[in-house]
């Protein structure tokens, strides 16, 4: 038996004497799994966020868990939350991929993967979770490479045959009444034939090749008319923060890529692409709106103002582009 069935089977046991909720969608992981491998459908646990961001289970130790352990949501979100009156966050897992509601809601972050991405994704990750005092170091790379892989990297091979729900109870804003966790109905998740079908449908559709230059400063610019045009607009000195190219230097990432489709958004790095994020079903317009709603933007991302918001997301989700971001150090 594998390292990640002998890891999952007491977590296995665990839900199912702990009397948890059933998934929205439960069933679909074990009709979809190929015949012979190993199949997961657990039950959806409930996970209590305090104010300070701890994160708490009555039902299972998290403990227990790899990973969960001493779990905690950063403060500032857990409030902007909190004083937007938003009291649950569900995140379920299906065969191709993973959705988010807030308060019943489809949620930006809900994300597509195939085989492909997921063949690829270990060593993206391994990019974006790397310390930055270790980038260039060899001795601790071969030192890294020789450890026992992680969890996270022990499941992608399988990550398609485990079907999980959890769902994150907010604390309740001053004065008002725990709300009935909601019930999602009507939202239907894509499936592999869902994306074949549409990606045959994308190649007819024109899309615009855009190159873009950023400055060591962050400022962008291309040789693209309509872009050009759209970069004109903004408020001057909107662009890639200084810190955010720093971070990418860092970490090796020498290429980034963005590919807008009517379906979602596919970011790239360094030639490998990650899942794509949805935002047919209105998770894009849900994040934004909250994200005003809430006062988040305004306070943690000044830079993407209505005015800025309002030139960007239209003209990005309008048409389909293939975006390159051409860095300083590339």
């Amino acid at each position: 038996m594998t390292r990640v069935s002998w890891l999952l089977l007491p977590i296995l046991l665990m839900l199912m004497l702990s009397g948890c909720a059933p998934r929205i969608f439960g069933g679909d992981t074990a009709a979809a799994a190929e015949t012979g491998g190993m199949v997961l459908d657990l039950p959806s646990i409930v996970l209590d966020v305090d104010g300070t961001g701890a994160v708490s289970s009555e039902q299972i130790p998290l403990d227990l868990i790899p990973g969960l352990g001493g779990i905690t949501l950063p403060e500032d979100i857990v409030a902007a939350f909190v004083s937007n009156g938003n009291q649950y966050l569900q995140i379920e897992t299906h065969p191709n991929g993973l959705v988010l509601f807030l308060d019943g809601k489809p949620f930006f972050g809900s994300v597509f993967y195939d085989d492909d991405v997921l063949n690829t994704l270990g060593p993206v990750l391994e990019v974006l979770t790397a310390s930055p005092d270790d980038a260039g170091d060899e001795e601790a790379a071969a030192e890294e490479e020789s450890e026992e892989p992680d969890l996270v990297e022990s499941m992608l091979p399988v990550l398609r045959n485990v079907g999980m729900g959890v769902t994150l109870r907010f604390p309740v804003a001053e004065g008002t009444a725990r709300r009935d966790m909601p019930s999602i109905r009507g939202y239907k998740r894509k499936t592999a034939a869902d994306m074949a079908r549409i990606k045959r449908e994308e190649q007819s559709l024109r899309v615009n090749e855009v190159p873009i230059q950023v400055a060591p400063d962050g400022s962008l610019s291309t040789s693209n008319f309509l872009v050009s045009i759209m970069l004109s607009q903004l408020p001057p000195g909107v662009g890639l923060p200084e810190s955010a190219l720093e971070g990418l230097s860092e970490r090796g990432i020498t290429s980034l890529t963005l590919a807008t489709r009517p379906v979602g958004l596919t970011v790239g790095i360094n030639g490998n692409q990650l899942p794509t994020m949805l935002w047919d079903s209105g998770e894009l317009d849900n994040v934004l709106a909250w994200g005003s709603e809430s006062g988040y933007l305004a306070e943690k991302v000044p830079e993407l103002s209505p005015q800025v918001l309002g030139i960007v997301v239209p003209f990005l989700t309008g048409s389909p582009f293939n975006i390159e971001l051409i860095l300083p150090s590339g």
